[in-house]
């Protein structure tokens, strides 16, 4: 027999581990939330660990959703589960006050490789195209760029995606109606502010987005590159416009592009000759009958250790350009390259306009009018 007569006070600390348990062995999908917790799911069942404590996962913390989970995202003091089903989110501070909201749109995740931490919100695909999860509930952003049919064709359960600069970037895989398999990359603004569409030849199978240097780095093949980089050759882009339609045939004309990217006949000239000096200077080297690299062949000190004679190359100068063609109902009735100026267009009359642009040259503006005292700002 016992008298328990030790008083409330005399109690030592509730051991705090008393239900810890180690994760499960087929835990995946973790991401990092604040106050120290990280979630990860098995299944249907979405699990927390205790804050600061990544090796006990109690049971106690998991919340089930109603279809199988794709993957986890997290944005603010939420986390997004994307399922095979309805997305849901979770909101808590805490593993213990954690609240699990069920969205109302049926937005099933089809590939995940394809979430994305936004930062601000978590996109990913779906069978109608790209959605985005955030304090405001679940939306597509891509509604108005692609119909059902047409984003069908890209394939979205080959999607691997990255983010960069606020923009979703989905690499893609897809099997053309002749059979030949295509591939690219599709770039959209996620914000949902000014919809636009980007498209691209390349085929990512890896992305990875530096927080600190606020760089993207992609796999393409064997090889790892960064999503523009600062010293590397531009790719040519093309790029064109919604047709403008008007109830009467209207003509225009004049047109102006504007750039603020200027290279000057003399920029030109200096960068090739630079180039070309630099290139004569290493062929002559070859010509030597010794380099100095041979045993014996230089004095101690004269060449750094690993060191080259030879120079470094520039990066290639690449002369920028643009190419601007103007369409009436279709047809193009103008094309010409000079920026930075007003350029007269034939005496045309259309219903519908286009303007397309290709190059290398970043274009600031692209104003068209129907007369050049309207373009000018006069009159």
């Amino acid at each position: 027999d016992f008298v328990d007569n030790v008083s409330q006070t005399g109690f030592g600390e509730v051991c705090p581990s008393l239900y810890w348990e180690p994760p499960p062995a087929t835990l995946k999908g973790l991401v990092t939330l604040p106050n120290g917790m990280m979630a990860g799911f098995v299944g249907r069942d979405v699990y927390f660990c205790e804050p600061f404590r990544p090796f006990a996962w109690p049971s106690g913390y998991v919340l089930t959703t109603d279809y199988d989970i794709v993957g986890l995202g997290a944005f603010g003091n939420s986390l997004a589960v994307m399922t095979s089903g309805v997305p849901y989110i979770i909101t808590g501070t805490t593993p213990d006050t954690m609240v699990m909201e069920r969205t109302e749109i049926i937005m099933p995740c089809v590939s995940k490789r394809g979430i994305v931490d936004l930062g601000y919100s978590v996109a990913y695909p779906t069978p109608d195209g790209v959605a985005v999860i955030g304090q405001g509930g679940a939306s597509l952003i891509t509604g108005r760029l692609f119909t059902r049919p047409e984003w069908r064709v890209v394939n979205p359960a080959s999607i691997i995606a990255g983010q960069y600069e606020g923009r979703y970037i989905a690499s893609f895989e897809q099997v053309e109606y002749d059979g030949t398999v295509g591939y690219g990359a599709l770039i959209m603004d996620a914000t949902g502010q000014t919809p636009f569409l980007i498209r691209t030849n390349v085929r990512a199978s890896a992305f990875h987005y530096d927080i600190p240097t606020g760089s993207l780095y992609f796999v393409f093949g064997n090889d790892i590159y960064q999503w523009e980089a600062p010293d590397a050759p531009l790719l040519t882009m093309e790029w064109k416009s919604q047709k403008y339609v008007y109830p009467l045939p209207v003509s225009f004309s004049a047109i102006r592009v504007d750039t603020d990217d200027i290279q000057t006949p003399e920029d030109i000239e200096a960068a090739l000759e630079l180039q070309a000096e630099v290139l004569a200077y290493n062929t002559s080297l070859f010509n030597l009958a010794t380099v100095g690299g041979e045993l014996n062949g230089a004095a101690i000190g004269e060449y750094t250790v690993n060191g080259s004679m030879l120079k470094a190359l520039p990066l290639p100068y690449q002369i920028k350009t643009a190419a601007i063609t103007v369409f009436a109902d279709t047809e193009p009735v103008l094309a010409f390259t000079e920026l930075n100026d007003i350029v007269r267009l034939p005496a045309v009359k259309a219903r519908r306009w286009e303007i397309m642009v290709g190059g290398t040259t970043s274009i600031k503006d692209i104003a068209m009018a129907t007369s050049v005292a309207e373009l000018s700002g006069v009159g």
